[in-house]
This record gives C-alpha cells, structure tokens and sequence, in this order.
C-alpha cells in the first residue's frame, strides 16, 4: 500500500536524499495507531492525511536507519501485544481496553517503551496537530514572534 500524487516517494528534503520510512506495512501500522492515539485523524480529507504523513517524513529523514528499525518494532511490539494481551486488534478491542493497553506502555517499567510511546504518540499528533491548514478549524490561532522594543 503505497501512496499516490507525489507523496511518498522519497527525494530530496532539506538537501538530505532519503527514503520515506511510512510505505507499505509500516504505514499502514502507523495509520492504526493513528486513529487511536490522535482520534481526530479518522476525519482528515485524503489530501490532509497525506500532509501529515509527509511531516513524519520529513522529520524521520533526519533519523538513522537504525531509528527506522527501532520505530517500526515499536509499533509492531504495540499492535501484536494488543492481540496477546487483549485477544483482539487495536481496532477492534472496546475504549477502556485501548485505553488499558496503551496506559501499559505510558506506565511501564522499562524506560525504553515509555520513551518509545511517547515518541510515536508525538508523531502521530504532529500528522495531524502539525498542519497549519488546519489551525483555524482547531481553534488554534497562529502568533507571531513578538519583537523586543
């Protein structure tokens, strides 16, 4: 599962020439964890979810190979633990039970997954919260850089 109109298919940015890390399974993973850390998601038009998905882009070509890896295992190490400790999807388990898994890598022991939910939780609200377009219908309001008298 690609993505079309010229997103996704890697480049130049910011003089950098990289691969785009949301292609195929990983984007699709991504797309999951999406909806349901940053619910707001489910709306965006085609066009929006593809912006978003280039911001991610974009800040993950500044990352290593090894950054890649790790993120894509995190969110491997999500989902199927999902079907492990809740014997369903993601999708498919009831709100508390989201709520319950996602809080065991908020709360967990080991530094790493805390650190690693954390980050993906970042990413999935910059493809959405991220997008200047859609400040107005967020209520957000864009301020400039005050200057000093």
């Amino acid at each position: 599962m690609g993505r079309t109109n010229g997103v996704g298919l890697g480049g130049i940015v910011n003089g950098m020439d990289h691969s785009v890390f949301l292609t195929g399974r990983r984007l699709r993973r991504f797309e999951i964890l999406q909806a349901v850390l940053v619910p707001r998601s489910q709306t965006l038009s085609p066009g929006q979810r593809a912006k978003g998905f280039r911001l991610v882009d974009d800040l993950l070509a500044e990352k290593t190979k090894l950054d890649h890896i790790r993120l894509n295992v995190f969110m491997i190490l999500i989902l199927w633990s999902c079907y492990l400790l809740e014997g369903r999807s993601l999708l498919r388990v009831s709100e508390i039970g989201k709520q319950r898994h996602l809080t065991r890598f908020l709360d967990a022991q080991l530094p790493l997954l805390r650190k690693g939910f954390w980050g993906l939780n970042t990413l999935a609200k910059l493809s959405v919260y991220g997008q200047i377009e859609l400040y107005d219908e967020l209520g957000y309001a864009l301020r400039g850089l005050h200057e000093n008298p």
